[in-house]
């Protein structure tokens, strides 16, 4: 799990060694407080992906900080439009509203969902994994995105 943390806060950095830093930093919040888990609400994944996002965001939200910071510094007339931070924001809204969606499921298709994504497992590995047929994969891979499509249509791409 600890890979696919690292591969979550990488594609939201853009930096590996912020990163790393994130991730250490989640797996050590985690452990901290461990008594904060709350089965009823998801999986361990789901949990810890959670908490690799929200420091991820954090970081980029310091990052982009200290950039506008050091800039103002160099060159007074320069400003920064702070759009990176913006859309950080919108991600981790966004990121917010899918978990909550994920949470909805039900649980066989939530773990399918999350083999899928988490893992980039395809149909045939999922149903491998789960000891399942393939057809069953499918079906619940696919009700799975419908029901996320009907719990967040306003994040469909309108195209």
């Amino acid at each position: 799990m600890g890979s696919q943390a690292l591969g979550l806060a990488l594609r939201i950095c853009n930096n590996r060694t912020i990163a790393e830093d994130v991730v250490q930093e989640s797996f050590l919040s985690i452990w901290q407080r461990a008594a904060r888990f709350d089965p009823a609400r998801g999986s361990v994944a789901a949990y810890l992906f959670s908490a690799v996002h929200n420091k991820a965001v954090d970081a980029v939200r310091h990052e982009a900080s200290l950039r506008r910071r050091d800039e103002a510094h160099v060159d007074p007339a320069t400003e920064t439009a702070g759009d990176e931070v913006v859309e950080a924001a919108w991600i981790g809204v966004r990121r917010s509203e899918v978990g909550s969606a994920v949470a909805r499921l039900s649980p066989v298709q939530r773990e399918a969902l999350e083999l899928a994504y988490f893992e980039g497992l395809t149909y045939s590995e999922v149903a491998r994994k789960l000891r399942i047929p393939l057809g069953t994969a499918k079906t619940r891979l696919r009700d799975g995105i419908l029901q996320l499509r009907t719990l967040l249509p306003h994040l469909q791409d309108p195209s």
